[in-house]
């Protein structure tokens, strides 16, 4: 480069627009972000407040040596650079850049992976949805949205808040992100909670993947983990696929990871299992990923039979001392007591079991209790646990809250409500 001229490079090629990219800010942010260039002078376009200075840059040749001149106009002043013919496509080994959709610490597990495994992406910003719940207006905790703020990662926010349910107030809630999305590689959405719209999906320039922890199309849902523990499944998986339109948990399948579900685990601990899981599936994708997407695999390839996830209801932890087995009582308390209270009726009050004992043993003066009917309670003092009648056998309970009183322990439940004496008779929740 020369004072007042630029020498082009060799092999000229005719300029070719980025698709979906509607100006040449974008065009200009998709390139960078692939590094097929770099501007001196020349501020990303993806910061608000960055806009073109109307001055005259120099540049380098694009690293795959194919580059041509395009010409820019701003205020009458004729601005230059240089790009790659191949622009719209990513060079093979070029880094992408990643728009992150995700809320939970399960979708901050992949979030961490992709944003401090190093030369995995040449950028990544982030799409929460608004810090509000859906009851009283009242904030919820939103992991990754605490992790943009600590690490100073672009956030934006989707779905916005609208006033009415007509279509076009719906489509409002999304307006502008598939204009956002435009200027990005991949989008990757995890535990995100919402359905992206297909506009969106469209908009991206090599595609979206969606992080899920199920083997699919088992357990398609919000609640894969809980469903899980509920099926009693000794087996699951953590699946990297694509995003399907339309619909949640269809997409072609690009990576899966087998994982067992060890006896008796609770949600806490499977689900961090499965996040890490997932962040590392994730990272392998990434950096595989023309590969993988040439292979993808059909879920309807898949040995699983189709089954359903869905979120959780308070219903489900509304105990059936006749109805539940033992299995069904532990299942249900191990996989969704974090979520909702797992309920029985005891002198006329709802009560929450607390906790539960780690062992199914149960002692040999409860388990000859063979006439006792669904719903008797009776206290071993060796153990400090009150067993309680089910369908097929004995659960064992250690901790109870009344809703207006403290938690108790088996033994102090047991002392102040007569139990250890006598025994006593929980109805159904």
């Amino acid at each position: 480069i020369t004072s007042g001229s630029i020498t082009p490079p060799p092999k000229m090629s005719p300029l070719t627009r980025v698709p979906g990219i509607a100006c040449h800010h974008q065009r200009a942010a998709r390139l960078s972000s692939c590094g097929l260039h770099q501007l001196h002078g020349f501020r990303s376009p993806a910061r608000p407040g960055n806009a073109c200075s109307g001055l005259q840059v120099s540049l380098h040749q694009s690293p795959c040596g194919n580059s041509t001149p395009v010409h820019h106009h701003t205020v009458g002043v004729k601005r230059r650079r240089w790009l790659c013919s191949s622009a719209g496509t990513n060079v093979a080994g070029a880094k992408r850049s990643v728009l992150f959709f995700g809320a939970d610490e399960f979708a901050l597990a992949s979030l961490k992976a992709i944003v401090e495994t190093p030369g995995l992406t040449a950028r990544v910003e982030c799409v929460c949805a608004p810090n509000l719940s859906k009851r009283r207006g009242k904030q919820v905790p939103q992991p990754v949205l605490d992790y943009t703020r600590e690490h100073n990662i672009p956030v934006h926010h989707f779905p916005r808040a609208a006033q009415a349910q007509s279509s076009t107030e719906k489509s409002a809630k999304w307006r502008g992100l598939d204009d956002l999305a435009a200027g990005f590689d991949l989008g990757i959405a995890v535990s995100y909670g919402h359905l992206v719209p297909t506009a969106v999906i469209r908009a991206f320039q090599d595609g979206t993947l969606n992080v899920h922890p199920s083997r699919l199309p088992r357990h398609r849902g919000a609640a894969p983990i809980q469903h899980t523990i509920l099926a009693g499944d000794a087996e699951t998986s953590v699946m990297v696929i694509e995003l399907s339109e339309g619909k949640f948990d269809h997409g072609a399948v690009l990576h899966s990871v087998e994982v067992d579900v060890p006896p008796r685990v609770r949600f806490a601990d499977l689900h961090a299992r499965l996040a890490a899981t997932g962040a590392a599936a994730l990272v392998h994708t990434i950096a595989n990923y023309d590969a993988l997407k040439a292979r993808p695999k059909t879920q309807t390839a898949l040995s699983a039979a189709p089954s359903s996830a869905p979120k959780i209801d308070k219903s489900v932890g509304r105990v059936h001392w006749s109805q539940w087995t033992v299995a069904q009582f532990d299942r249900t308390f191990r996989g969704t007591s974090h979520q909702i209270a797992i309920v029985f009726r005891f002198n006329g009050d709802d009560v929450h079991i607390v906790d539960i004992s780690e062992s199914l043993d149960v002692p040999d003066h409860i388990e000859n209790n063979t006439g006792s009917i669904p719903g008797t309670a009776l206290y071993d003092k060796k153990t400090k646990v009150v067993f309680v009648r089910c369908a097929d056998g004995w659960a064992s309970c250690t901790a109870f809250h009344f809703p207006t009183k403290k938690v108790l322990t088996a033994e102090a439940f047991a002392n102040g409500y007569g139990i250890r004496k006598g025994g006593g008779l929980f109805q159904d929740g």
